[in-house]
């Protein structure tokens, strides 16, 4: 036959690449996989057949279970490697396997492949830079279309901030330079109305703005402070249709917030009232409960150190605090605003990082917020919270990112039905310290996600991708445009859009309006309005209903339209243009200040300019004046409903005194403009409170700062004289200026002038007048330490050396209770470069020492008897926690632990402000937002929790103002150092223990200050001087207090007793006086000693004693017992008076004059102490002496001792007292008497010991 072949093909194909699939995820339902083309020995490649399956399930290598029960997708021939899986569940895990076979049906598999459906992807094809403390955002700030990207954060090489450019899809870094910051915020938005995308950006104490010019962004270098751990939003806060500015945040320690009024792209501080300030948390404008304006919420940690969160209901820009919910000892918070209930009003998520870390997710109801959901992931420590429909349902999803109790998360929330699941499919890498953000970056028509933080300790940025298979569909535009105008209002309605997916109360609206055609240069929609609509920021809209008020003070045909926003961020296409005509508009105020003029303790006279109108004469604009006594805001109606008018409508009006009106009462005023067609325009409000102390303009001093006043009578007259030392700007001065019953003259002192000066009077020498310290640097730059000796009124440099310290400071008293006042210098000792506390002994015409305590910089000492064992403590504040050093008794001085709790360093001032007879302390540190008032309770001190502002570069002062008997506070300064314009200061009156604060900001506030209390005019109340900077300027003020109650002057004590207190001792004690205002246990001594009557040469009052016991120096002292204990006495008469100090340091009369008699020396032996002796008997024996005699003694009070022994004792009158036997006890008038029953042969000693009435002893000499 003819020959016939056969093959014989046994061998499987062998798959390519080992076997291995590639899947590539379409979408959330398909994934696409792809191998390598099989091999056959014997069959042409071009003949395999390929067989894809898939099953939720793994039949390993057997080809039988594979085609028996997974699901057949496709056959493939002809060399095609790739298959198209389709239908498959998201969230489910699959396998995927291709058996491939021959002609001959030999089979082989590839290895099975398990395949997951995702709906975000890691994208990475494009390089970000990785940053931690980061922001981000989004933004077509090139308007081409598509979305770009701004980062900004730190890396390992400092801060950084750059933008990318998106082209097709690809980010590729534009090279852009901006100053690079961290812990901030970016955030774009189109502040002049141009329609590109400006920028703000805060961080690394810095805030920025950047215009926008075709690309490039250009610094408009707005006066806007800089801040850290810092969050910005922008937002029409105003409804003038630009993009107002409200940031939040740290400087050093300062926590702070700013709202910023856009006025044509100058940007003005708004001065309204924020309770609290916050850090490191987040801020946003959003109208919450749908009346027409931007509502502000600002959240973080406050000066307390608690965690809060407060919104502020806007009213025409005056906000109202609406307390939402707060969280103490809690360290940051974070949140987002979304509908996701979609009822057309604001939600909120919010990150709680504290003890716990957790998001809650609060329902708003009619602007009540309740908690409808604590997330099972646990918030997020330096976390991220962003709502955005990633799934295209039509409703909010939220994702969230952070560490929660040591496991870092990034989690993503599916909205369902208002249900919030975790899919639990983990997709996103695990972030915390992170910022991110939604946005359609390759305009698929879903939401991708852009996040930057820490990852796995690595900062890193990353771009997920979204790969829904559900495509959103853009909103219908709003339809059924109307407007209605009012004056300079207009308010803007339009029926609502459609959507497939957001129902059409989860819609929201975003306006154009512009003066031409398709114009936006009122209002920019941060849109592409010509074409499609396209958002250029992904975000909701600013307008939550179906209507917008928009405040337009100018008039003209305007053209506007409204588009829909859905959930996924998408803008629907603008509605068909409208107009609208604005034909008389409002009175145009060139400058709105209210000014003021005069202002008495009970009226105030403000200026202002007149308004203009383009259809009403300026002579027939009419004014109205209104007075409030709180804050009323913007509104025009709201202060014609609830305020007062103070004068009715009233032309060529630019001026006015408002009175009467109540001291220390918070008034608000306003100016109201109207023309003739009613349209009206309110001037800015200004807020006063009403003085109780009033500047002497008629008394000048020359202005000085960085320096000290002091009062004191050094002339003896009876009224307060000044000194003035410090930095006019251009030199130093010092000066002394006598007080003639109020007028005050410059006495040609030849004084050094000293700056950072401080003074302090003192009689050291116990003349009766005042002498003078000053510390500081001279004009030279020298540390100088100058005692002036005041001999008639003439001051002369006593030529005493101390040593000279920088931001020194030095106090007087009598810290070794010798009667003359010693003096302790606290500072900077340059050459060690160590603070330290010196004292110096006062030795009646020399000062010796010093003897160093402790470190002190930058605070203050006071002496006074903290533990009421009547002796001078130092008690000071510093650079260290308040501290005590306690005297024992000598003049040495030990520390005392006493635990204040309080911040470490600043300032202090001790006081007994409750007025119990122990010192209480206000304690206050420069970037500490509270200072702190501690109730000494048995030497244990407690915070009443006054809430007192502590302000930078300040100053305070203790002071009874209102002669009520307890102490009041003043405290000035400014609110950061870096705005040293807006000085504030603050009188904290004391009611029974509760300190109201009064705003004295616009009067008295200065910083570098000083302040001296003192009534110069001896009208029974305390005045104040001041010195210090404001507005950069050197000031000195006289203020005058107008209070009509006198203070009256205490009863004088009554003294009862002087008591020896051991060797050159004695202890001095007299009744409590009482006085009509000030408690008794409040009241403070001084006492007048000397050594003949009404002298005071061993110690000096500072008082006039022969008068009504005026005081020479206006302060408390500093003995606050009714004792005192005098050392170091010689023998002599003294006489004493003591008188009682108030709280407004006005004197008692002195006491009864007292006198005792200090008697140390004792009687002196006659005939040099001998004693003669002659035998009588065998046995006895007879001796005699000359009497003693004493200077300070009578002979009647002299008395006799007779001693005799076997052992000589010499002069020891100790060892005579306890080993020899007495044979004549203590008897006067004792000049001889015998011995008896000596034994015969044997030696005896013999002596006399003698005594005063004051119990002094001393020995004759021995006899044998």
């Amino acid at each position: 036959s003819d020959e016939y072949s056969f093959t014989v093909d046994l061998t499987s194909p062998v798959p390519g690449n080992n076997g291995n699939l590639t899947p590539v995820i379409s979408d959330t339902s398909s994934i696409t996989i792809t191998w390598a083309l099989a091999s056959d020995t014997i069959e042409n490649q071009n003949n395999l057949q390929y067989n894809v399956y898939v099953y939720a399930g793994n039949w390993g290598s057997s080809v039988e279970n594979w085609e028996n029960n997974a699901t057949f997708i496709t056959t493939t021939t002809n060399n095609v490697s790739q298959a198209r899986i389709s239908g498959l569940n998201y969230g489910q895990q699959y396998y995927a396997t291709v058996i491939v076979s021959d002609t001959a049906g030999n089979k082989s598999i590839y290895a099975r492949q398990q395949i997951n459906t995702v709906f975000f992807v890691d994208d990475t094809s494009s390089n970000f830079a990785g940053v931690y403390e980061p922001s981000v955002a989004f933004g077509d700030y090139d308007a081409d279309g598509d979305l770009d990207i701004i980062i900004s954060g730190s890396t390992n090489s400092g801060s950084s901030i750059k933008i990318y450019k998106n082209t097709n899809g690809l980010f590729e870094d534009t090279g852009i330079v901006l100053t690079p910051v961290s812990q901030g915020k970016v955030a774009w938005g189109d502040y002049d109305n141009d329609n590109d995308l400006d920028l703000v950006i805060t961080g690394s104490d810095v805030t920025k703005i950047y215009q926008n010019n075709l690309g490039s962004f250009d610094d408009i270098n707005a006066s806007i402070p800089g801040l850290s751990q810092s969050d910005a939003v922008w937002g029409d806060l105003d409804n003038d249709g630009d993009l107002d500015l409200l940031i939040s945040g740290t400087r050093t320690s300062d926590r702070e917030n700013f709202l910023y009024l856009n006025n044509n792209g100058i940007f003005q501080v708004l001065d309204e009232q924020l309770t609290d300030s916050y850090g490191n948390g987040f801020v946003s404008l959003a109208d919450y409960d749908n009346d027409m304006d931007l509502d502000l919420i600002l959240s973080g940690y406050n000066q307390y150190h608690e965690a809060s969160i407060q919104i502020y209901q806007n009213q025409f820009t005056h906000l109202t605090v609406m307390n939402f919910i707060d969280y103490y000892s809690v360290p940051s918070i974070s949140g987002s605003w979304g509908d996701y209930d979609n009822d057309s009003d604001l939600d909120l998520v919010v990150l709680i990082n504290g003890i716990e870390f957790y998001a809650q997710i609060f329902q708003n109801n009619n602007g009540i917020f309740n908690p409808i959901m604590q997330m099972e992931m646990r918030g997020g420590e330096n976390g991220s919270a962003a709502w955005g429909d990633y799934d295209n349902d039509g409703d909010l999803d939220v994702i969230i990112a952070g560490n929660a109790m040591g496991t870092v998360k990034t989690t993503l929330y599916q909205n369902t039905n208002g249900v919030f699941t975790d899919p639990g499919t983990e997709e996103f890498a695990p972030f915390m310290n992170c910022d991110m953000t939604w946005g359609d970056v390759d305009n698929d028509n879903d939401l991708d996600l852009l996040i930057s933080g820490y990852q796995s300790g690595v900062p890193t940025t990353k771009l997920y991708r979204n790969l829904s298979a559900e495509k959103n569909t853009i909103p219908a535009a709003p339809d059924n445009l109307t407007s209605a105008v009012s004056g300079s209002y207009v308010t803007l309605s339009w029926t609502s859009g459609t959507d497939s997916e957001t129902p059409g109360s989860g819609l929201n609206y975003n306006l154009r309006i512009g003066t031409t055609p398709d114009g936006m240069d009122i209002l920019s929609p941060m849109a592409i309005p010509i074409s499609n609509g396209f958002r250029m920021i992904p975000s909701r809209g600013p307008i939550q209903c179906l209507t917008a008020t928009v405040h337009l003070p100018y008039t003209g045909t305007f053209y506007w339209s409204v588009q829909s926003i859905d959930t996924a961020f998408a803008g629907s296409a603008f509605a068909a243009e409208q107009t609208f005509t604005i034909t008389n508009s409002s009175p145009v105020l060139a400058d709105t200040t209210l000014s003021i003029e005069t202002l008495t303790s009970e009226s105030i006279t403000l200026t202002w300019t007149s308004a203009t109108d383009t259809e009403t004469l300026s002579e027939n604009i009419t004014y109205i004046v209104y007075s409030a006594t709180n804050d009323l805001g913007l509104d025009i109606s709201n202060w014609e409903r609830n305020a007062s008018p103070v004068i009715s409508w009233t032309n060529h009006l630019t001026r006015i005194t408002i009175s009467p009106l109540t001291k220390e009462e918070m008034y608000y005023f306003t100016v109201i403009a109207k023309d003739q067609s009613d349209n009206k325009m309110m001037y800015d409000r200004i807020n006063i409170t009403m003085p109780i102390f009033i500047e002497r303009t008629d008394i000048s001093f020359p202005q000085v700062t960085k320096g000290d006043c002091a009062w004191g009578d050094y002339d003896q007259d009876g009224d307060l004289d000044l000194f003035l030392c410090g930095s006019t700007g251009s030199s130093n001065i010092a000066r002394i200026y006598r007080n003639d019953q109020g007028n005050f003259t410059d006495i040609g002192a030849s004084l050094t002038g000293l700056t950072p000066g401080k003074a302090s009077w003192g009689d050291y020498d116990n003349d009766g007048d005042l002498d003078l310290i000053v510390t500081g640097k001279d004009i030279n730059d020298q540390l100088q330490t100058i005692l002036y000796q005041n001999t008639n009124g003439n001051f002369v440099d006593s030529g005493m050396t101390f040593s000279n310290l920088e931001y020194s400071s030095a106090i007087w008293g009598d810290c070794d209770h010798d009667g003359d006042l010693d003096l302790m210098i606290s500072g900077w000792e340059t050459q060690v470069n160590q603070s330290v506390i010196l004292f110096y002994k006062n030795n009646g015409t020399t000062f010796s020492g010093p003897q160093e305590l402790t470190d002190l910089f930058h605070g203050t000492l006071v002496l006074s008897d903290f533990n009421h064992d009547r002796y001078l403590d130092i008690l000071t504040t510093g650079n260290n926690e308040p501290q005590v050093f306690v005297n024992n008794g000598a003049g040495q001085y030990t520390s005392c632990a006493i635990s204040f709790n309080a911040d470490s360093g600043g300032t202090g001032l001790w006081g007994d402000y409750d007025m119990d007879g122990d010192l209480d302390i206000f304690v206050a540190k420069d970037f500490v937002d509270e200072g702190k008032i501690f109730e000494n309770r048995n030497n244990t001190f407690v915070d009443i929790h006054a809430n007192v502002v502590s302000l930078n570069i300040f100053e305070s002062q203790w002071l009874d103002y209102d002669n009520d008997g307890d102490l009041d506070l003043f405290v000035t300064g400014v609110e950061s150092y870096y705005n040293t314009t807006q000085a504030r200061a603050y009188l904290y009156r004391n009611d029974l223990g509760v300190f109201k604060c009064l705003d004295y900001s616009k009067i008295y506030g200065v910083y570098h200050a000083r302040i001296a209390p003192g009534d110069y005019d001896n009208d029974g109340d305390l005045d104040l001087m001041i010195i210090g900077t404001n507005n950069n300027a050197p000031v000195a003020k006289l203020l005058e207090n107008t209070m009509t109650k006198s203070n009256t002057a205490p009863s004088a004590p009554t003294f009862t007793q002087a008591i020896p207190s051991g060797n050159l001792s004695i202890e001095l004690n007299w009744t409590e006086a009482s006085d009509n205002e000030t408690p008794s246990p409040g009241l403070t001594y001084q006492l007048m000693i000397g050594t003949s009557p009404d002298a005071i040469d061993i110690k000096a009052p500072m008082a006039l004693p022969l008068s009504s016991g005026y005081r020479q120096v206006p302060e408390s002292t500093v003995v606050n017992t009714t004792g005192y204990i005098l050392h170091d006495l010689q023998d002599g008469t003294y006489y004493c008076r003591v008188q009682a100090i108030d709280s407004v340091y006005a004197g008692s009369s002195f006491s009864n004059a007292y006198s005792f008699t200090v008697d140390l020396t004792p009687p002196a032996p006659g005939n040099n102490g001998t004693i003669s002796t002659s035998l009588s008997t065998a046995k006895s024996v007879t001796i005699s002496w000359q009497p003693a005699s004493d200077t300070n003694d009578m002979d009647a009070n002299i008395q006799y001792q007779v001693y005799y022994s076997t052992s000589n004792f010499g002069s020891d009158l100790d060892l005579w007292d306890y080993n020899a036997t007495v044979v004549q006890s203590w008897t006067p008038y004792l000049t001889q008497t015998g011995i008896d029953n000596l034994v015969y042969g044997s030696t005896y000693y013999v002596n006399i010991a003698v005594r005063d009435s004051s119990g002094n002893k001393t020995m004759y000499t021995p006899a044998l």
